[in-house]
């Protein structure tokens, strides 16, 4: 989502510094509870995703993001916390 919805959580890219991976998720201290120890790099801010049971799927097309990454061979782990969370494509299905 580029827009807040209700039900949406915020999506960010963190870099841990300690292994140099990448993260998705939803939780901005993830990776460390204190911000300022250095050992969490905030990449970007992606935007929103949403849980599966908040999902209109009567108009648009939604995807988990551990099966994007998957199968696209991306190296970035979603922790267990935000791997059902889904993504939006932004194509608008009929909805008359």
């Amino acid at each position: 989502y580029r827009d807040f919805t209700s039900a949406s959580k915020p999506l960010f890219l963190l870099r841990s510094t300690k292994d140099n991976k990448y993260y998705l998720a939803s939780d901005p201290y993830f990776l460390s509870d204190n911000p300022t120890d250095g050992d969490t790099e905030y990449v970007d801010f992606l935007g929103w995703a949403i849980p599966p049971s908040d999902a209109d799927t009567g108009c648009f097309d939604y995807y988990a993001l551990s099966n994007i990454l998957a199968q696209n061979s991306i190296d970035i782990t979603v922790p267990h916390t935000s791997e059902n969370l889904r993504v939006r494509r932004n194509t608008l299905k009929n909805c008359d």
